[in-house]
């Protein structure tokens, strides 16, 4: 039940019997695939347990407890200081966009915070602060491996530190020390928390511009800057020419559409030329939809975390006013 479309559902209970009418794609337990629905069920659950708004809930239950008192899951008013969402427009043009912020979908997303209380997430996990102790192991132990490289725990993916490699070279390497990192987006924002306890480490991100054309810029920024840290040789990297040409293709390409419909017009008894045209048309629709859509070919030493790409885009701080949703 994945978006966040100005129609989505007002509630969380909404939201939920929303789920409930969805059909299975797979039988139960058969395949592994992240969902945001678990989360929004999770949500529905909270409230019934604690008989108070998820908002309410989470504020006391978790947030509290680690001190992150400028982070709130409240959908109803935003919090003073938060900072617009942008948008990427063609891969070039960044603008201010307004995006949904459906009540529906609070248990997943929406939820804002700044970078220095997300921080206190990672100071968490790295000290196992005895506030929520049992919890916080409880997060990241791995339940079901999901790639050679990681596996997924309650709501972290666990992978090994493999930038302490070059290039993440050997990134099953047993000797490198295990974290656990999530990323998430809504969008016009998107954020990244990487945790190592054993290794005394974390890594925070945040920006407040949504998602574009390279489906990898946000993997190459904070990956770029572990490595940095850490002081190895970063992944190499190599830029598919559809996303280069991206934005040429994507306003050419129904510029030429449109020349095509109006030859069709002047050559009405021109049947040869109009299939040639319908068939032109065609071609570019579906090239304008590749250019959109296609990610960039691997020859990056990424690891993989996921079956589907990690989230993205550029940094911007703002640190400590609110910056962003999840």
């Amino acid at each position: 039940m994945g978006g966040w479309r100005w129609d989505r559902p007002q509630s969380i209970e909404a939201a939920v019997r929303e789920i409930d009418e969805a059909d299975l794609t797979t039988a139960p337990g058969s395949r592994f695939e992240y969902s945001n629905s678990n989360y929004e069920v999770l949500a529905a659950m909270a409230e019934a347990v604690t008989a108070t708004p998820h908002a309410v809930a989470l504020r006391d239950r978790v947030l509290r407890p680690l001190g992150m008192s400028a982070t709130t899951a409240d959908t109803s008013t935003p919090p003073e200081g938060l900072v617009a969402g942008y948008y990427p427009w063609l891969g070039r043009f960044v603008a201010r966009t307004p995006a949904p912020v459906p009540p529906g979908a609070a248990g997943s997303a929406m939820i804002v915070s700044t970078p220095r209380d997300l921080a206190k997430v990672v100071t968490a996990h790295v000290n196992d602060g005895p506030e929520l102790r049992t919890a916080l192991i409880a997060a990241r132990t791995p339940l079901r491996e999901v790639t050679p490289e990681a596996s997924y725990a309650s709501g972290f993916w666990v992978r090994p530190l493999w930038e302490l490699h070059p290039r993440n070279e050997a990134a099953t390497d047993p000797a490198l020390p295990a974290c656990v990192e999530h990323d998430g987006s809504t969008d016009r924002s998107i954020s990244y928390l990487l945790a190592c306890p054993t290794f005394g480490f974390g890594v925070v991100l945040m920006s407040n511009t949504g998602i574009g054309i390279d489906i990898d810029s946000w993997w190459r920024l904070h990956d770029g800057l572990v490595h940095a840290i850490v002081g190895t040789e970063p992944a190499h990297t190599r830029y598919a020419a559809i996303l280069r040409y991206a934005p040429a293709l994507m306003i050419g390409l129904p510029a030429l559409q449109l020349l095509a419909l109006v030859c069709v017009r002047r050559t009405r008894g021109a049947v040869r030329r109009r299939v040639w045209t319908s068939g032109a048309f065609a071609v570019g629709l579906v090239a304008t939809g590749s250019a959109i859509g296609t990610p960039p070919p691997g020859d990056r030493a990424r690891p993989s975390t996921r079956s589907g790409p990690l989230n993205r885009i550029l940094l911007s701080r703002r640190s400590p006013r609110p910056c962003s949703r999840r």
